[in-house]
């Protein structure tokens, strides 16, 4: 009876380990769990001397990401042909605003003059930065669709960016509309210094009038802007 138990014994410590001489074992590593526990997202070994090559969930992770990226840079973009515009127009909405405020009597002809230089000498600076801020938005310009396999964190933050894009895009209209039109009327202004208007009085009023449907559609749309940050 007590031999076999040594014989079992013996058997069960030989799975467990190896005997020492003095009687006690020495464990051994378990590799056989190795292939089943392995991460699923672990990269795959090469086999002919390369780098390992990315799982697909790690590059889908950074094909994502990289959208995130091209996402945010554009939105990112417009967001400055909007200052450029706000700047811009600012300046337009003064230099009409000094026409109708001097017609109403509530300031000086001399007081308009005032805004019509200051607002003009502005005007060429305010084009320069808007248009080189259209140009740069072309080139970053990019979809803010989340591609399929994005994580939860990438999905989330892409859906914040496109609610941004999407506003923005009534307010950029109305800011080219605004824009094309102070343009416009730094051309007419140019032309006329140099002798090329005859009825520089009258381009201007016409300019002056038609104005204010499209400096009033920018405020308002500037006003219905609340999206989230991207």
């Amino acid at each position: 009876m007590v031999v076999a138990l040594l014989v079992i014994g013996g058997l069960l410590a030989a799975q467990q380990g190896l005997f020492r001489g003095d009687g006690s074992t020495v464990t051994t590593p378990t590799v056989m769990a190795t292939a089943q526990t392995a991460s699923p997202t672990a990269v795959r070994e090469p086999t002919d001397g390369t780098e390992p090559s990315p799982s697909p969930t790690v590059e889908g992770d950074r094909t994502a990401q990289q959208a995130l990226d091209d996402c945010r840079h554009s939105v990112q973009a417009t967001d400055r042909i909007l200052a450029a515009a706000r700047v811009g127009i600012g300046h337009w909405s003064e230099h009409v605003q000094a026409q109708t405020d001097a017609n109403a009597g509530t300031i000086s002809q001399d007081e308009m003059a005032a805004i019509f230089k200051r607002t003009r000498l502005d005007g060429p600076d305010d084009v320069a930065k808007y248009k080189g801020a259209v140009k740069a938005h072309d080139v970053a310009k990019a979809s803010c669709d989340a591609p399929a396999g994005a994580s939860a964190p990438v999905t989330e933050q892409m859906s914040r960016c496109s609610e941004r894009s999407r506003q923005q895009k009534p307010v950029a209209t109305a800011a080219q509309n605004g824009m094309d039109d102070w343009e416009s009327h730094l051309a007419a202004m140019m032309r006329s210094r140099m002798g090329q208007v005859h009825d520089a009085q009258g381009v201007w009023i016409r300019a002056w009038k038609a104005a204010p449907p499209h400096i009033s559609a920018y405020h308002r749309a500037v006003r219905n802007f609340d999206a989230p940050a991207c």
